[in-house]
């Protein structure tokens, strides 16, 4: 946004009210509606000012800001001066408002305390009319703010764009607090920018948070499922290579999950450990062969604890050997023999 710090006598604004015998509290500041001034170094080239209600809300906003930074000793007190020279000041605003449609009487106006020096030589018509100073937004035509020198008394037209200020005279003449002087739209539509930039950062990261999560869901539910198939394979495999092969005693849970959980962490040591299990024949007889098998009449020589854990089967037509085994192992007789079934499986005598 291109923005001029102008400093113009307007055609159609009025000479200072000295009618009355007090100085006059407030002064046309600008007249109202559209106005046309020819800045010094502008080319020729005529700017359009719109002056309307909203125009004195931002002066004095801008007014309330810059007393704001004063009172807190960062910068200068707002002042009007004599011809632009942005030396000795003529007078102080106090506040802009807005004092309707009429050429001469409304516009925006300012109230302002007159200096010493200011209230003389306007007394004494060494001046006769106020210069604007203002911040001015050239593509819109709107006036945006004001600097700390708002303006001054004249006798005629001066036109100065922002930087370097050029006097009547054509020289130049250097603010010292210009630096300070930016345009305040331009920093609201800086901060709009750096805000909509953060809260698009936020809206992505939203969505990569959503996305991670959705990712971290599929993949626990593959390790769920991963978890799920290990336990079937090494179930299956002791169940296979163990139990049903005669090596591990059916109604033995503790062995079989040690077993199971041992594949899980090391199927090798689990599979070497099993091969070096003695094979009970009697057991694998009975036990039935791989899974959905049914089970086989007891030999003769087998171990007692076979022999009635199938009696105690039948008795209850429990198909399942293995379950079979297991219920007689927690009754008082069959505990006894299957103590002793162990101790003979693990080599004991």
């Amino acid at each position: 946004m291109k923005t001029q710090l102008v400093q113009c006598h307007i055609s159609t604004l009025p000479a200072i009210d000295l009618s009355g015998a007090e100085l006059p509290a407030d002064i046309q500041y600008m007249p109202p509606g559209v106005n046309y001034v020819t800045p010094a170094s502008g080319g020729g080239k005529k700017l359009k000012i719109n002056v309307h209600a909203g125009t004195a809300e931002r002066l004095q906003a801008s007014l309330e800001m810059m007393k704001a930074k004063a009172d807190a000793g960062e910068d200068n007190l707002p002042f009007l001066d004599f011809e632009h020279r942005d030396g000795e000041a003529s007078g102080h605003p106090t506040r802009f408002f807005w004092g309707g449609d009429d050429k001469k009487k409304g516009g925006v106006r300012l109230a302002l305390d007159w200096t010493s020096d200011g209230g003389d030589k306007v007394k004494g018509k060494v001046f006769t009319k106020f210069s604007p100073q203002f911040l001015h937004n050239a593509q819109t035509g709107e006036v945006v703010g004001a600097p700390v020198n708002m303006g001054g008394l004249v006798n005629r037209a001066a036109f100065k764009n922002i930087a370097p200020v050029l006097g009547k005279d054509g020289t130049q003449t250097q603010h010292e607090n210009m630096e300070t002087e930016t345009d305040q739209a331009e920093l609201i539509a800086a901060k709009d920018q750096e805000i909509a930039s953060l809260q698009k950062k936020v809206t992505d990261l939203t969505a990569k948070t959503s996305e991670i999560e959705t990712l971290n869901g599929k993949i626990k539910r593959l390790e769920d499922a991963a978890t799920v198939q290990a336990k079937e394979i090494a179930t299956d495999y002791v169940k296979t290579h163990g139990v049903a092969a005669g090596r591990i005693p059916p109604a033995d849970a503790a062995l079989i999950k040690h077993c199971e959980d041992l594949y899980l962490t090391n199927p090798v040591a689990c599979k070497a450990m099993i091969e070096r299990m003695q094979v009970n024949p009697a057991l694998a007889t009975v036990v039935p062969n791989g899974a959905g098998g049914s089970a086989v009449q007891a030999k003769a020589g087998e171990d007692p604890f076979l022999v009635k854990a199938k009696e105690f089967g039948d008795a209850r037509k429990i198909t399942d050997p293995m379950k079979a085994q297991a219920e007689f192992a927690q009754t008082s007789a069959g505990n006894v023999l299957y103590q002793a079934y162990v101790q003979k499986m693990r080599g004991g005598k």
